[in-house]
């Protein structure tokens, strides 16, 4: 037909990729074709395990215990559970989701800005263990540098949890034994 061709099929559980193009005389005129074909099985197979292995990240991500996100260098979300989402969303009136970039966020009137120093001394390579209160609430915040495997900073991983039922019964245990002990 004098058209260039490139397909995907498989044979025999074979994945193969097929490249077809026109072999055209000093006329223009098509006297036959030239074929490629590559067998892309190792590819194929490495593309659905990445994305199996993308699939049950998010799923732990969504099913760990408090707010949990991820950043790159460059301030923009990596991965985040639906907890961070909707603590965005309460807190800043603002929907977001991989590839948001937090900087929209820092010149917010409301925008505490030791969160975004947290982000810069991360990203420098310092490890953080902190608690916070926040409307009456009690926080404690993990955050570790993520590196790359020549050990570069290429971003930041975060938790976030509500320890204030936790800190609250840590304090009534501590004033029962003070009782107990008089």
């Amino acid at each position: 037909s004098g058209k260039e061709l490139f397909v995907n099929f498989i044979f025999n559980n074979q994945y193969y990729e097929l490249f077809a193009r026109p072999i055209r005389n000093s006329n223009s005129r098509v006297v036959g074709a030239a074929f490629y074909v590559n067998n892309i099985t190792d590819r194929q197979q490495n593309a659905l395990k990445l994305q199996q292995s993308e699939i049950n990240l998010q799923t732990l991500i969504d099913n760990t215990y408090g707010s949990i996100w991820g950043i790159d260098s460059g301030y923009s979300i990596l991965a985040c559970n639906e907890k961070y989402k909707n603590d965005i969303n309460v807190i800043f009136n603002k929907e977001v989701a991989p590839g948001f970039n937090m900087k929209e966020l820092f010149d917010l009137p409301n925008y505490p800005q030791k969160w975004k120093m947290q982000y810069e001394r991360v990203l420098n390579g310092e490890s953080l263990f902190e608690t916070y209160e926040m409307d009456g609430s009690i926080f404690e915040l993990t955050a570790v540098p993520i590196k790359n495997t020549s050990g570069a900073i290429m971003g930041a991983a975060l938790h976030a949890a509500d320890v204030t039922e936790a800190k609250k019964n840590e304090l009534d245990l501590i004033t029962s034994k003070e009782k107990a002990e008089e």
